[in-house]
């Protein structure tokens, strides 16, 4: 008897609004599960609601930045892999 395997689901947390787009069609096409979120506000509001298999964090996002978004995780015990995304030099 096969047994069904859900998709990943992976959040994009970028206000970077043309690579967010990019990123969620190319992970949708292959067979993820991806919400995108354009403010750490909204993100952390996603995490709360939904269980990610990986975040792709950008660090500087409106309102609550990545590094808020990271803490958010650390204080309310939420594991998930986090791959951060930065232009800073």
């Amino acid at each position: 008897m096969a047994t069904s395997v859900s998709p990943k689901k992976i959040l994009i947390a970028d206000d970077e609004k043309a690579i967010s787009k990019a990123l969620v069609l190319k992970l949708t096409n292959v067979g993820f599960v991806v919400e995108a979120a354009v403010n750490g506000n909204e993100a952390i509001e996603k995490i709360k609601a939904n269980k990610f298999d990986l975040i792709v964090l950008a660090l500087i996002v409106p309102e609550k930045d990545g590094f808020a978004v990271l803490e958010y995780m650390r204080d309310n015990k939420i594991s998930c892999p986090v791959l951060v995304a930065s232009n800073l030099s």
